[in-house]
């Protein structure tokens, strides 16, 4: 009986969630991070371009909302895309002409409701590791594109080791405009 016990507590834990790290696709992706300021934010999926940019939101503590956008089948230009988000009753559009094959990490976001454009200037480089709390280190992208010694690698990461440009709204060159 204490072998039976033995056996059975030996399965639970090795199966237990809390240790186990997730396992994202992230091929042909860029993983964006959205930062508010405001709690119990939620992404929704802009009809709109949901066949364009298809965004799959992977992690949300009401703070900090993580999504993942497929790139568009050709080219590495810049495209105008939408994120939409809902807070209560209202929702939030950001618009902004976006460049493919980069992550992003966009922080001190003020929760407004209606259409806004964000203007930014891409300068700084940050790496997770800078970002990563204990949940985010639990996040492990498969199929990532890295970038090592001038070329681009294609293997599985931690959030730590995945480069973002770092937009924050409370640096100059970073704004989000009212859109008529």
């Amino acid at each position: 009986m204490k072998t039976i016990l033995y056996y059975l507590i030996m399965i639970l834990s090795f199966s237990s969630c809390k240790g186990q790290k997730t396992l994202i696709e992230s091929k042909s992706k860029d993983i964006i991070v959205f930062e508010f300021e405001d709690s119990n934010v939620k992404s929704l999926k802009n009809k709109k371009h949901i066949t364009s940019f298809a965004n799959d939101e992977i992690y949300n503590n009401n703070k900090i909302i993580i999504i993942t956008q497929r790139w568009k089948g050709y080219g590495t230009g810049h495209f105008d895309k939408t994120y939409s988000f809902i807070k209560e009753k209202d929702t939030m559009n950001i618009h902004c002409i976006c460049g493919q094959e980069a992550n992003r990490y966009i922080q001190n976001i003020r929760f407004q409701k209606g259409n806004y454009k964000l203007h930014f200037e891409n300068d700084i480089i940050i790496k997770g590791s800078e970002l990563a709390n204990k949940e985010l280190k639990k996040l492990t992208f498969k199929n990532a594109y890295i970038r090592e010694r001038n070329s681009t690698v294609i293997k599985q990461v931690t959030f730590k080791e995945l480069d973002f440009y770092k937009i924050s709204l409370k640096d100059k060159g970073a704004i989000l405009k009212k859109r008529d």
